[in-house]
């Protein structure tokens, strides 16, 4: 099985695997079409193995199950209906593979900006942050006035939870600036009646990447620990005003 092993990855031209998570995440950089072939070719060459070896009671022979698993990836190319990259690696491989070539999907750039809040408003740009999904959790917070400014900053350890409810009571530990991960409706609530005017926005992550630090550092966190500045921290990298940020789409 090792030799087999080997050549699976060859053929793929990944890094060996030796558990079944390393095996997963072999193709996870990789097209869909790719990690599709991948996910078939792994399972088979499982599966052959076994059903030689231990239902049939048959010492495998390598050639043997290098044939039957290529017919089984084949066999499973009208399955495959992922998109691949536009390149040589995933033109090669599919085809030597018998999968044929897939649809290509191609990426085009889209701007994307930070902007400021209006005179006299704070902008609190959050984000949530899962290890594990569920897992650890974190949330981060950053509050920035009209002149760019950071006037305050956030990391808290949620505990855990899943990405869901950490980027739903982020929301409420930037408007509290300290809250925790319970009574989100009686905490909202009392808060709302506080403030005249919310706006509510949605942005790229490629302009929320302050705040995605932070949290990622609240999940690092014990539940309920919070770290609060007042000002932007020296190691922390925040969003400029009069920088184009790209997104791939």
């Amino acid at each position: 099985m090792d030799e087999v092993w080997r050549w699976i990855h060859d053929i793929f031209n990944f890094r060996r695997g030796y558990c079944l998570s390393d095996v997963i995440n072999c193709a996870r950089s990789q097209s869909n079409a790719v990690k599709q072939a991948w996910n078939v070719a792994s399972v088979s060459s499982m599966v052959e193995v076994w059903l030689r070896a231990y239902l049939n009671g048959i010492d495998p022979s390598i050639s043997t199950i290098k044939i039957k698993f290529l017919e089984r990836v084949r066999s499973s190319a009208v399955r495959i209906n992922g998109r691949m990259f536009n390149t040589v690696h995933d033109l090669l491989l599919l085809n030597n593979l018998g999968v044929g070539t897939r649809s290509v999907k191609y990426r085009r750039v889209k701007d994307c900006h930070w902007i400021p809040p209006s005179f006299r408003f704070i902008k609190i740009s959050c984000d949530g942050a899962s290890r594990g999904n569920p897992g650890p959790a974190g949330a981060g917070t950053i509050f920035r006035n009209h002149l760019s400014e950071v006037v305050g900053t956030i990391s808290q350890g949620l505990g855990i939870c899943n990405n869901y409810i950490a980027e739903i009571v982020v929301i409420i530990v930037g408007l509290e600036w300290a809250a925790t991960n319970c009574h989100q409706r009686g905490q909202w609530n009392a808060i709302k009646s506080s403030f005249s005017d919310i706006v509510f926005s949605s942005v790229y992550r490629e302009v929320n990447f302050a705040a995605d630090s932070l949290a990622k550092r609240g999940s690092l966190l014990a539940q309920g620990v919070t770290i609060y500045s007042d000002r932007r921290p020296e190691n922390l990298e925040i969003e400029a005003q009069d920088k184009t940020y790209y997104r791939f789409v």
